[in-house]
């Protein structure tokens, strides 16, 4: 059985170049489910984890991986969107690899240096995302990056003052 779906595909991509590689998929989703949309060999199967972590304890499982894959779906309603995880993951000094298409989440990714964008489903997509994930990750400041990023995007005092800011330039206009 071949993997199915972007993170399928990306997770067999990991685990054909790393024998030794570990998954897991912290969702709220019916954990068979999931393994049933990532399919693959029993060999691969048993190197997935996937389990449900309450909200304010995802951060602590996620310090613990080298990154984060997040893809997401993409459409109309996406557009405006900005993932949450990918602040908290960021968070961790964690870099992510994603897809674009849904919210700022390219835009967060190439304006800090701070993950991959996959272009597509392939299989030489993937392999590209991991072959520029592996420079990505040679950088000593990356963690610090990730850091950066996620309290300048994401923290609840940033988007305070963006939303002053804003605020102020309707009433005084």
């Amino acid at each position: 059985m071949v993997p199915s779906g972007l993170v399928g595909y990306f997770f067999q991509t990991v685990a054909d170049r790393d024998p030794q590689a570990r998954f897991e998929v912290i969702t709220r989703d019916v954990a068979t489910e999931v393994r049933r949309q990532l399919a693959g060999s029993e060999k691969f199967q048993s190197r997935v984890n996937v389990y449900s972590l309450p909200s304010d304890e995802v951060h602590t499982a996620g310090q613990k991986h080298d990154l984060s894959a997040m893809f997401f779906t993409q459409g109309m309603s996406k557009l405006g969107s900005s993932p949450t995880r990918m602040g908290e993951i960021l968070g961790c000094g964690l870099p992510v690899i994603a897809n674009s298409g849904v919210g700022d989440v390219a835009k967060v990714i190439e304006e800090y240096k701070v993950g991959v964008l996959v272009s597509d489903g392939t299989q030489a997509a993937m392999t590209q995302a991991l072959c520029e994930f592996e420079q990505l990750k040679k950088d000593p400041e990356l963690a610090t990056l990730c850091r950066q990023a996620a309290e300048q995007v994401f923290s609840l005092d940033g988007g305070s003052r963006a939303y002053r800011e804003l605020y102020r330039q309707i009433l005084d206009s």
